[in-house]
């Protein structure tokens, strides 16, 4: 008797499940559609990388232009310490005499330099730092007396492996 009713309790209990499980709401599937999207594998190339690279690069500088306008103390901004973190970039503010001698960068504050004697505007470079490293520069130049110095330069080194983990297709589709 009491095996019967487990038996019965079992079934009702089936066909309750059952009918609560199929409700009839249709499946928004376009979410789903562009997920799978962003997880095909890809071959990226060098120079879309660097495309892709150079692009975020300038998203970042701009933003952390804004946000250094109004935060006196650049280590400490809130966005600057979040990109470190989530995104794997290292971003330095650096005066022209920090910079080593011997490095790529010094080349690239030195050509800032030959810009700004020679009244040439200093733009966004990005420049290669080991195979597996590139970095963005932008050169901020303060006229003091009528005359133009270069004052500092941030710095945003990018590990090559994170920046593909960030691409997607959409990303490579915008280029072309």
């Amino acid at each position: 008797m009491k095996k019967n009713i487990i038996i019965v309790s079992n079934i009702i209990f089936l066909v309750i499940l059952f009918f609560n499980s199929c409700d009839n709401k249709p499946v928004d599937r376009s979410l789903f559609k562009d997920e799978m999207e962003d997880r095909e594998l890809m071959r990226v190339t060098a120079g879309e990388l660097n495309d892709f690279a150079f692009r975020k690069g300038v998203i970042i500088l701009d933003s952390l232009q804004k946000a250094s306008k109004s935060d006196t103390n650049f280590n400490n901004l809130a966005f600057k310490l979040w990109l470190e973190q989530e995104m794997d970039f290292k971003i330095e503010q650096l005066s022209i005499s920090q910079i080593d001698t011997n490095s790529k960068l010094y080349q690239v504050s030195q050509a800032y330099q030959y810009n700004v004697e020679n009244k040439i505007p200093c733009e966004d470079n990005l420049q290669k730092n080991g195979e597996n490293m590139v970095f963005i520069t932008r050169a901020f130049v303060d006229s003091i007396d009528n005359k133009l110095i270069l004052n500092k330069i941030i710095v945003i080194n990018m590990p090559k492996k994170e920046l593909i983990k960030k691409m997607t297709i959409k990303d490579l589709k915008i280029k072309k």
